[in-house]
């Protein structure tokens, strides 16, 4: 009775009757339902024992499969291994390659300003050299002035003395004022 209520979950009516139980192997390819008291027969029988082959190589597979899924999970995990040095190798140039575009931007704004600086220097430099020119210009036209003003009393005083040699050295002088 005991070995019933252990396999009622298989446990079947027969047309005549009788109990039996579906096989634990039938998932296995064992299609004979059978009765308690000639369970012994079946358990001999020749489909029972090719049910209980099928079932061994199935495990065997099984733990063959389950070997070369510890493999294949040992691969994964030697190639995440390996990704996962690649990315922190990458991860560390990223980090170099972005210390020194931090240093070539500042390098730029230092340069910028250095620039900036040149340029007003050049534009102060420009300007004073042009007001400089404007001066120098200034003085040319007034040294050309100043000679006009020169010859133009070289020849009053030329005439001046071509007139007096033309007078008589009496010792009296000859005045001439003009109204300015």
């Amino acid at each position: 009775m005991n070995e019933i209520s252990d396999k009622s979950d298989r446990a079947i009516i027969n047309s005549d009757g009788s109990i039996g139980i579906t096989c634990p192997l039938t998932h296995h390819g064992c299609q004979h339902d059978q009765k308690l008291v000639t369970s012994k027969e079946h358990y001999d029988s020749e489909q029972y024992q090719k049910s209980l082959a099928t079932l061994a190589e199935n495990i065997s597979e099984n733990e063959t499969n389950h070997s070369d899924r510890n493999s294949i999970s040992e691969e994964v995990a030697n190639y995440l291994d390996k990704s996962q040095e690649q990315l922190l190798t990458i991860l560390e140039t990223t980090n170099e390659l972005n210390e020194e575009l931090q240093q070539i931007n500042s390098n730029i704004v230092r340069l910028n300003n250095q620039q900036s600086n040149l340029e007003e220097d050049l534009n102060d430099i420009t300007t004073g050299s042009s007001m400089q020119k404007l001066h120098i210009d200034g003085i040319f036209l007034n040294e050309n002035v100043l000679k006009q003003d020169i010859n133009a009393i070289q020849h009053q005083v030329q005439y001046e003395n071509c007139q007096t040699k033309r007078q008589v050295l009496d010792g009296t002088n000859i005045w001439k004022i003009s109204n300015p």
